[in-house]
C-alpha cells in the first residue's frame, strides 16, 4: 500500500483523471516561485531532508572517549503539507454518466491553497523548518517605485545596475504582487508596461499573489533551489456513502543559496 491510497477510494479511473486534471490545471496557473527558481526533484516521498555539507560540532564532548571528537551532519529537513477535501460520491457518479461540468470545485480550491503555502513559504520563509524566504534576504537596499511609470522603469534600471555591480548576471525576471501588477498591466505609448519591462530585464515579468511588493531576481540558475521530495498528489483518506474524503499533498523545502542575486523593489 503506498501512502495515497488511491486504489482504496471509491472512484474510478476516469474520474480520477478528471480530478487530477482539475488540480493540475490551477496548481499550473497559481504556482508562481516555480516559474523563476530551480526544481530540485522531485526526489520521492522518502526522500526528507538535503544534506548541507556541514558537520557541527559540539562544544561540549566529555560523552567521547579520550582522543575521539565527534561531528553532527547539518540537514535541512522538508515540509510534508496536505490539505483535505471532500467530494460528492453522486457527482462522480453523474461524471461517469457523461455530466459535463461536473463540480469539482473543492479540488480547485485545495490546489490554491497548496499553491499559495508553497509561494508564501519560498517568499517568506518558515522558520520551523529552517526555511529562510527571499523576502528574508536582503543583501541589496530596496529600490522605491516611485508613483509613475517612468519611475518604475527607472527603479527596475536601477536594480539591474545592483545586480550587475555585484557580479550577477542575467537574464532577470520580475516578480510582482497586486499593486505592482496592476501598475504593469497599463500601458506606456500605447505598448503594455510589462513588455516594455521583459525587453529590458531579458526575462519575465511573474505575478505573484502573495507578495505586497516586488523582485527582480536573476535566472543565471544555481542559487534559488526549490528541492521537492513528494510533487504534488492527489490520495485518498476515507468515504462515507455520501462522500469521499481526499487530499492533495506534496513535501518540499527551499535554500537561497546566494542572496545577491535579489533585489526588491517597494511599491
Amino acid at each position: 500500500m503506498d501512502l495515497l491510497k488511491r486504489n482504496m477510494a471509491p472512484i474510478p479511473a476516469a474520474a480520477w483523471t478528471e480530478i487530477d486534471r482539475e488540480a493540475t490545471r490551477v496548481l499550473k496557473t497559481r504556482l508562481s516561485a516555480r516559474k523563476f527558481v530551480d526544481v530540485d526533484g522531485p526526489h520521492g516521498p522518502a526522500y526528507t531532508s538535503v544534506n548541507l555539507g556541514r558537520l557541527a560540532m559540539p562544544g561540549n564532548q566529555n560523552m567521547a572517549p579520550e582522543g575521539v571528537g565527534y561531528g553532527i551532519y547539518q540537514v535541512q529537513p522538508l515540509v510534508e503539507c496536505r490539505i483535505p477535501f471532500e467530494l460528492n460520491i453522486w457527482e462522480l457518479d453523474n461524471l461517469m454518466r457523461g455530466a459535463d461540468p461536473v463540480n469539482l470545485d473543492p479540488v480547485a480550491t485545495a490546489a490554491e491553497k497548496a499553491a499559495s503555502f508553497e509561494d508564501r513559504v519560498v517568499f517568506n520563509g518558515l522558520q520551523e523548518a529552517g526555511i529562510v524566504g527571499i523576502q528574508q534576504n536582503p543583501n541589496h537596499d530596496p529600490i522605491p517605485m516611485g508613483s509613475d511609470d517612468n519611475a518604475l522603469l527607472n527603479a527596475i534600471s536601477r536594480g539591474i545596475l545592483v545586480l550587475q555591480d555585484a557580479v550577477v548576471e542575467g537574464p532577470y525576471a520580475l516578480i510582482a504582487g497586486s499593486s505592482p501588477w496592476r501598475r504593469l498591466a497599463s500601458h506606456l505609448q500605447g505598448y503594455p508596461l510589462y513588455r516594455h519591462v521583459e525587453r529590458l530585464i531579458g526575462g519575465p515579468v511573474i505575478y505573484s499573489p502573495v507578495i505586497d511588493h516586488a523582485f527582480l531576481v536573476s535566472l543565471r540558475g544555481g542559487d534559488l533551489v526549490l528541492t521537492l521530495g513528494q510533487d504534488f498528489a492527489l490520495g485518498y483518506e476515507s468515504h462515507t456513502a455520501e462522500s469521499v474524503r481526499l487530499f492533495l499533498m506534496e513535501s518540499f523545502t527551499f535554500r537561497v543559496l546566494d542572496p545577491a542575486v535579489i533585489v526588491m523593489l517597494q511599491s
